[in-house]
């Protein structure tokens, strides 16, 4: 498991400790992962064959491209 969390560290060019606005771990995510990237950061997790977790990472990429709804309800950019 440790070495899957430093593999995501690595790809999201984080170190332990780092900290940051949950909107800039997304972001990472939505430009540094893939669902085909999950085999192998997950490769045996139970989950994997599922799909959902894959699903949820392309969900999240695909939201980068549409405007999302702000506090006060205008339309802004992801």
């Amino acid at each position: 498991m440790q070495a899957q969390d430093r593999d995501v560290l690595a790809r999201l060019d984080l170190q332990e400790g780092d900290r940051m606005a949950w909107a800039e771990i997304l972001n990472r995510i939505r430009t540094s992962l893939s669902g085909a990237s999950l085999t192998n950061i997950c490769g045996q997790c139970q989950w994997l064959s599922l799909g959902y977790c894959r699903d949820g990472l392309e969900l999240l990429r695909a939201s980068a491209q549409c405007p999302t709804p702000s506090f006060n309800g205008q339309m802004e950019d992801s």
